[in-house]
């Protein structure tokens, strides 16, 4: 086919669909076709040659899709429907292949096209193929029946593996959750246990504390180093603030101290002295006694937090509020 030809097919081509979209619910007679033809100027020649080019895309078309090859007939056949739009065999073929794709593919344009390809066989006056155009329609239909189940069905599975993550989520995130809560609680009664001990600590340090007004009465008449040392211990018991804790422990080592210094050198109620000695001592024993407990509960809060890090690293124990403790750092004298 030369340039003319194939030029002149262009124009009837465009003439026939401005003329059937006129007339779209009326197919155009073969004759009715080839009079469009003329009228844009095609000769009996070149009209026979038309009709060649579209037997030629037909029987490509049909070679397709005998080999099942959807995608290549749609494409033949949409050449040969083209130059005829009513011929039913071009129709029926094209229908057929656009249908195969759709179960291939459940596109909803595939679907569209092969119903549009089938209904049009179906208006043609020619009436050979419209038995296997109505077979073909249902067939359609049915694909579309079960197009829908398949997507209901993936939506269902899909729901399912949704929700199956998200329980699963949910299992990981108490689980999560029940751990750090029970390390956390655990964490909680160790310090506890440290304050606990640390209140233990202020006990016996304030027990001490009670004999001072005792040994200030009985050394009134003390010699001048001793008032000057009542003096210290008054100042110094004045100063204790249990809330600023290395501050305060620093203080009672002082106390500690100037008590054994002022008892050494006190001379006057020996007996008594002896007595209030004796308690302080006592006093000084059972603050070594809950000084060790003390570090022991530090000691074991301060594993506690470390074994917590180690378990659930993404979320250390500070993040809680439980950091590790310093031990108690004073030196007690006998």
């Amino acid at each position: 086919m030369d340039e003319r030809e194939s030029k002149i097919i262009e124009e009837y081509v465009a003439k026939m669909l401005d003329v059937q979209k006129e007339q779209f619910e009326k197919p155009l007679t073969l004759d009715e076709l080839k009079e469009i033809a003329y009228s844009v100027g095609m000769s009996e020649s070149e009209w026979q040659a038309s009709q060649q080019v579209m037997e030629q895309h037909l029987r490509t078309g049909k070679g397709h899709v005998k080999n099942e090859n959807w995608q290549d007939a749609v494409s033949e056949l949409k050449q040969a429907v083209a130059i005829n739009p009513y011929h039913e065999e071009g129709l029926y073929n094209l229908a057929l292949s656009y249908h195969q794709l759709y179960r291939q593919t459940g596109s909803d344009f595939f679907k569209t096209e092969a119903k549009s390809a089938a209904e049009r066989a179906l208006k043609n006056q020619d009436s050979k193929m419209d038995s296997a155009a109505i077979s073909l329609l249902n067939e359609i239909r049915n694909t579309e029946s079960a197009q829908r189940n398949k997507r209901n069905k993936v939506l269902m599975i899909t729901g399912a593996v949704v929700l199956g993550i998200f329980l699963i989520f949910i299992l990981v995130l108490w689980g999560v959750s029940a751990s750090l809560g029970s390390r956390a609680n655990e964490l909680e009664q160790l310090q506890v246990k440290v304050e606990q001990n640390w209140g233990q600590v202020e006990n016996v340090y304030q027990r001490r504390e009670t004999l001072i007004p005792q040994i200030v009465n009985i050394a009134k008449s003390a010699s001048k180093y001793d008032a000057v040392k009542l003096n210290e211990l008054q100042s110094m018991r004045q100063e204790l603030n249990p809330a600023k804790r290395d501050e305060y422990l620093e203080k009672q080592a002082e106390i500690s101290k100037t008590l054994t210094e002022l008892l050494s050198n006190m001379e006057a109620n020996a007996q008594t002295m002896r007595d209030i000695q004796i308690q302080v001592e006592g006093s000084e024993n059972r603050i070594r006694v809950e000084w060790k407990k003390y570090n022991d509960a530090v000691a074991e809060y301060n594993v506690g937090v470390v074994n917590y890090n180690d378990a659930i690293k993404s979320f250390p124990a500070s993040m809680l509020g439980y950091k590790a403790k310093e031990k108690i750092k004073v030196e007690i004298r006998r």
